[in-house]
């Protein structure tokens, strides 16, 4: 059934949406900062393969239209179509699923010429969980072709998608090289290497590369600098030691208004944090070079229920300009994965997250009043909130971009705006995103919580692949009830305007609440969201089996909010509160089992 509703008789002209599968993505940076750029080429956009590469569809979810099946050795796939502004090395990012058990191989043939073999390890039991490899390449200046061979009898992995990125700054180390084993690092797993690798960093001249090969390094707290590059090779571990002494608390700057307070639950809430690679307060930072930070987080003194303010971050960067983060595995956080506390002109690309140790609270990417961040390319796998926008301050976030990310698995939101929300959100873009919720379930899909007064305005979410999900939509304009904010800062009632979901496909949302679209009668004002949009919404199916319809659920109190805060809703697909224009077009929603409520009412 195709449900269109329109509130206020808002007329809309329905118009077909070309969706493009070649994304190409640049970034301009500030003096000081080279310029990045990305482009994405979808599995199933071949430009040849062989008979036995297959389009798949049943393991989803995946970006775009499917992913490419290698079922049999020599099977084949090839794109000519790769383009590039400019001659030179380039980072080759290809997003596979690999449940086979086995380690797949496939041989890399660059513009007719083979270059190596490309290893694909089983990482995970679940076809529908991703993983980037990655393999420098020297790629021409216009369009490029890339083939991939399986070499193995066991064929080759499911590729979703490959991308390019440019920047030859990221593909070797620059500058002056300190490489921390002339330092007095051991890189044998066991010996403390901290104070050889800070001093490596102590050291590096402007422009320099600090490096970490051929081996494991434990280490306690490090901090960067100004105007350096981390280069974790490929060959490279850093791992975290497994005692607090090594990891000093980072206290609040005086200076800053951001709220870091004890009493804000799920804000982020301390005075004092810990992190294991840290920087703050610096310009021109590279952390890179396709080797693995691991948190090492899975044991007794960091255990889930211990205080949250003496388990570390792996990666925290704060106060900062011209971050740049790719081509690293950042696994087994003891706290939350990685970190932007008031930082501007940020580049994410080519990462893996993975924290799937049990724990708590273990988000995946937390960006914290930050403007100007693009995160493209990567995969995340953790224990909380996987994609999470916050502020604490008035700076609020900022003209961020999301792009070819893939979701393997949450216990919390899949994507959460909040919960410390004070200053405003705009200009946000989350687009071909994949989340496979199944076998972790976690909370809600898509949630905004706007509690503490702050702004939402021209906030996209396009392009969403989801399969398995507690609840599909929370968004909550609370006006300032929650009311946390920075010392001394007005109270704010703050909106919520311009919010557009489309092309989404979202399959199995397991409990029968309903999703919440609801501003707040507060003070004997109404408070409503406004200009919400539904374009090819497809949710296959709600999780239905109500017998009775619930009583209109009371106003929010100020308590913490998830997707079931108000209980069962009256309506099995929406519930829509002190709303204006929130149109539905061209939206298909199922039922499962039957209800007697109704797919959508409107109240207030």
């Amino acid at each position: 059934m195709v449900t269109v509703i329109n509130i206020n008789s808002k007329k809309f002209k329905l118009v077909a949406l070309v969706v493009l599968t070649i994304i190409s993505i640049r970034i301009v940076n500030a003096q000081g900062a080279k310029n990045f750029s990305t482009s994405y080429y979808e599995g199933e956009n071949y430009t040849s393969k062989s008979s036995d590469c297959i389009v798949g569809t049943s393991n989803f979810p995946y970006i775009g239209s499917g992913y490419l099946d290698m079922r049999g050795n020599g099977s084949y796939v090839e794109w000519n179509n790769l383009y590039c502004e400019a001659e030179g090395k380039h980072t080759l990012l290809i997003k596979y699923a690999n449940a086979s058990g086995a380690n797949l191989q496939c041989e890399l043939t660059v513009n007719g010429v083979v270059i190596k073999d490309i290893e694909f390890p089983s990482r995970f039991e679940d076809w529908n969980y991703y993983w980037i490899a990655r393999v420098t390449v020297h790629l021409n200046a216009g369009y490029n072709s890339v083939r991939f061979t399986a070499n193995t009898p066991n064929g080759g992995p499911n590729i979703d998608n490959i991308a390019i990125s440019s920047d030859d700054e990221l593909c070797t180390a620059t500058g002056n090289k300190y490489n921390v084993k002339d330092y007095g690092a051991i890189g044998d797993g066991n010996t403390n290497d901290t104070k050889a690798i800070q001093a490596a960093i102590d050291a590096c001249s402007e422009g320099g590369s600090v490096i970490l090969s051929d081996g494991t390094y434990m280490s306690g707290q490090i901090k960067l600098k100004s105007n350096m590059t981390l280069w974790i090779d490929k060959t490279a571990i850093l791992k975290g030691i497994q005692d607090n002494s090594l990891y000093p608390a980072i206290a609040k700057h005086a200076d800053n208004a951001n709220v870091w307070l004890p009493d804000v639950l799920g804000g982020g809430g301390w005075e004092l944090k810990e992190a294991f690679v840290y920087t703050e307060q610096a310009n021109n930072v590279t952390i890179t070079g396709g080797g693995v930070i691991d948190g090492n987080g899975d044991c007794e003194i960091w255990d889930h229920t211990k205080d949250e303010t003496v388990r570390p971050m792996a990666l925290y960067v704060a106060y900062s300009k011209n971050i740049r983060v790719t081509n690293i595995d950042i696994v087994n956080s003891a706290m939350w994965d990685f970190v932007l506390l008031e930082c501007d002109k940020v580049t994410i690309d080519g990462i893996n997250i993975n924290t799937s140790a049990y724990g708590v609270n273990k988000d995946g990417i937390d960006i914290c009043d930050s403007h100007d961040v693009t995160i493209t390319n990567s995969t995340i796998l953790c224990q909380d909130d996987a994609i999470c926008p916050k502020s604490g301050s008035a700076r609020g976030v900022n003209n961020m971009t999301i792009k070819n990310v893939t979701v393997n698995g949450t216990t919390g939101n899949k994507i959460k705006f909040g919960t410390l929300t004070y200053g405003a959100f705009t200009n946000c873009l989350l687009q071909d995103i994949a989340i496979n919720g199944s076998g972790r379930g976690g909370l809600c899909a898509i949630s905004l919580q706007g509690l503490d007064g702050a702004d939402f305005s021209n906030i996209t979410f396009d392009r969403i692949n989801l399969q398995t999900s507690a609840n599909a939509f929370f968004l909550l304009h609370a006006a300032g009830k929650r009311g946390h904010r920075p010392a001394g800062a007005p109270a704010k009632k703050g909106s919520m305007t311009s919010i557009t979901f489309s092309n989404l496909d979202f399959r199995n949302i397991y409990e029968n609440i309903g999703s919440c679209i609801s501003g707040i009668y507060l003070d004997d004002v109404v408070y409503k969201v406004k200009d919400v949009t539904f374009n090819n919404v497809t949710i296959n199916s709600f999780k239905g089996g109500a017998t009775t319809i619930p009583e209109k659920p009371d106003e929010y109190m100020g308590n913490y909010p998830e997707y079931n805060v108000f209980g069962m809703l009256p309506a099995w697909a929406y519930y829509i509160r002190y709303a204006e224009n929130v149109n539905f077009i061209n939206c298909n929603q199922t039922v499962k089992p039957s209800d007697v409520r109704e797919a959508i009412v409107i109240d207030e």
